[in-house]
């Protein structure tokens, strides 16, 4: 079979150029939506200094932001819609920091609050429309054969197969198989998956040479051997060392129950994490900030209904208002959970039995407490002390963990983020009583989901399907 010609990506050569004016129309972008709301909102294209000030500032901040946040890296290989969530978590941080400079700067006194959030909006929808007719560009130039990398893949075993079918299943990477090439010795109509093997580790150089001599220039090399295949892998690294194509190893982690990996330095050593959870530092500072904003804003709302039930409680029974219990946080670590107490008894020893049907231990206000989980209510406490989050895996009394941990895989994963007030398991039906082993196994499941697929939007998702169906709960006792 002949191999497919593959023209090169035939911007490479000009990506400096590029990534210039892509930085380029993102400011004049951000420029523009904030112009065109002052329009709207003042009637006239001409700022003030005070606007022009907030304009100028925004301009900087985005082109560090962006910067520093990865947007102008290669967003080949990347979906659409990770590329847009990345840009609008890197938007929302600039907005972020804005708010200070005008705060402090005290330009927010001056300046309409309108104009800024309108002019927000509209950079935002510019921005993400510009990466669509972008994307809409380069698929374009490869529907004629342009802007594809070659890819030569190194194995013919199943991690091969899996590699080669995962990424045909992906065109959008504009990445191109051009060959297949045999750990041994191989015939010359031999095929995998309908592509040709056109080499042997042996003659894998001689051919790479010949392809750039073609001008058909093999762009990267895949190695997708097992890792029990050490030598080999060295073998190519080595023949290929002064090889004008790019050479990476697949991992054969395929089959690995994992969150989400990443490649880092420590002292020159590299790493590659297998259970890297996807929130990134910039990440960490906006859920923050929700976290604390919502929490703080939710608790002087809901203060006179604390007041209330605290009322209740006390006349009901005697006791503390509040239920105090250890669990563990994020990375592990034990923090101090804050509820209403809904029973007559505070456990939190090295046996905690979870309340059941008719349990004779839960007060008469708890139960009801506990049905519409307003039990929960002096969390947002926790949340604005930051030891939890409003979104995340629920977390458990320190005994169900120890319990539960020898029980399940990957368990003690959900620990690598905050616990949540609510979370993905609890919207999708699994909250309450926890009587069998598959119950807190499909727990577990949400919850390692939610990590590997964390995003803003994703908890504002959570939080208005908490709201819409209700802080009901037929499962709690």
């Amino acid at each position: 079979m002949a191999v497919a010609r593959v023209k090169g990506g035939f911007l490479k050569q000009q990506s400096t150029l590029l990534e210039g004016l892509i930085v380029i129309l993102d400011l004049l972008v951000v420029s523009a939506s904030f112009l065109i709301s002052h329009k709207f909102i003042v009637g006239t294209y001409s700022p003030s200094l005070e606007f022009l000030f907030i304009i100028q500032v925004t301009v900087v901040v985005t082109y560090l932001v962006f910067r520093e946040s990865g947007i102008y890296r290669s967003a080949r290989g990347h979906s659409l819609a990770a590329e847009i969530g990345k840009l609008a978590l890197a938007w929302l941080l600039v907005i972020v920091l804005i708010g200070m400079v005008a705060f402090l700067t005290k330009t927010g006194e001056i300046i309409s609050r309108r104009w800024f959030g309108l002019s927000s909006i509209i950079a935002l929808g510019g921005l993400a429309s510009f990466r669509l007719v972008l994307r809409q560009f380069l698929n374009s130039l490869r529907k004629r054969g342009l802007n594809w990398r070659s890819v030569l893949v190194v194995g013919t075993g199943k991690h091969a197969i899996n590699t080669i079918e995962t990424l045909e299943q992906n065109p959008w990477t504009g990445m191109k198989i051009a060959g297949i090439v045999s750990k041994d010795n191989f015939e010359d109509s031999e095929t995998l998956l309908g592509h040709s093997v056109v080499a042997s580790l042996e003659s894998i150089h001689s051919y790479i040479e010949r392809q750039r001599e073609l001008d058909e220039p093999i762009d990267q090399v895949w190695v997708a051997l097992p890792l029990k295949e050490e030598a080999s892998i060295h073998m190519i690294i080595d023949t290929l060392r002064d090889s004008s194509a790019d050479v990476c190893v697949v991992p054969d982690l395929l089959g690995a129950q994992l969150l989400h990996g990443a490649i880092d330095e420590i002292g020159g050593i590299p790493l590659i994490s297998l259970s890297n959870v996807r929130i990134t530092s910039a990440g960490e500072a906006v859920k923050r900030l929700f976290d604390f904003s919502v929490a703080s804003i939710g608790l002087v709302a809901v203060s006179p209904l604390l007041i209330i039930i605290a009322v209740l409680i006390k006349f009901e029974s005697v006791g503390p208002v509040f239920f105090k219990q250890r669990r563990y946080g994020v990375d592990g670590r034990e923090i101090v959970v804050w509820k209403f107490r809904s029973m007559n008894t505070t456990e939190d020893g090295k046996d905690v039995i979870q309340a059941t049907s008719e349990d004779k231990r839960v007060t008469r206000i708890g139960r009801y407490l506990r049905r519409t989980s307003l039990d929960e209510l002096p969390q947002l406490f926790n949340v604005v002390g930051g030891s939890m989050s409003l979104v995340g895996p629920r977390p458990h009394a320190v005994a169900h963990n120890e319990e539960y941990r020898k029980k399940i895989s990957g368990y003690m994963m959900r620990h690598k983020i905050k616990p949540g007030i609510t979370g993905w398991a609890q919207v999708n039906g699994w909250r309450g009583e926890t009587d069998t082993l598959e119950k807190m196994e499909k727990r577990v499941e949400f919850d390692l989901e939610y990590m590997k697929n964390w995003s803003p939007w994703f908890d504002i998702k959570i939080l208005a399907l908490t709201l819409v169906r209700g802080f009901k709960n037929n499962n709690a006792y």
